[in-house]
């Protein structure tokens, strides 16, 4: 590791530098940055967490601007503008585009298959007696709830695994620092000889 430090640490830092810029110039893309966020919302162990605050954020914000007295339809071009992910963003907008021509919230929702079932089962409810905006913080509580409870489990998951980390690096300080002692040791015991 220190031979490869020494004698390429220049190349890393290129190397580093260049995929850091390919990166960036992917995300300014429309395409690039759909691809980026999709790899967030299936990334193994954080994806179902991005997708739980998307959600929580989406339903607190929808419910805040129906409460205010603005109209679903352009509560719904907003929420889209605010959700932070382009693949929640488009399907929010393909669903305010279902809303225009006369589907309800709960069907054009559940049609771009982004949405959980408890959402959609609560905006279908919402809908039906006339408290849309109550389902919504419910669900948006919900799933603030969620996110703040798969944190707490993240951090709890992390903390034991850092410190197995930092061990294997201190042990593997303390061993680099002692093996040519050793060596030294058992030469010169065999010099000795």
């Amino acid at each position: 590791i220190s031979d490869v430090m020494r004698n390429y640490v220049l190349l890393m830092i290129v190397a580093i530098l260049l995929l850091a810029a390919i990166l960036f110039a992917i995300s300014q893309t429309p395409a690039g940055r759909r691809f980026i966020d999709t790899l967030k919302l299936r990334m193994p162990l954080f994806g179902s967490l991005i997708r739980k605050s998307i959600m929580a954020r989406t339903c607190r914000t929808l419910s805040v601007l129906l409460n205010a007295g603005i109209p679903l339809i352009e509560a719904m071009e907003t929420v889209s503008k605010v959700s932070g992910n382009s693949v929640i963003e488009s399907a929010l907008a393909d669903a305010t585009r279902r809303m225009r021509d006369g589907g309800t919230i709960a069907d054009t929702l559940r049609e771009t298959g982004h949405f959980p079932a408890m959402i959609t089962q609560l905006v279908a409810t919402g809908e039906e007696s006339g408290t849309l905006p109550s389902m919504l913080a419910k669900a948006a509580t919900y799933y603030e709830q969620q996110v703040d409870q798969a944190v707490a489990t993240l951090s709890s998951l992390i903390e034991p695994i850092m410190i197995v980390v930092m061990g294997a690096i201190a042990g593997g300080v303390i061993f680099a620092l002692y093996l040519p002692i050793f060596n030294i040791g058992q030469a010169m015991k065999g010099g000795l000889r």
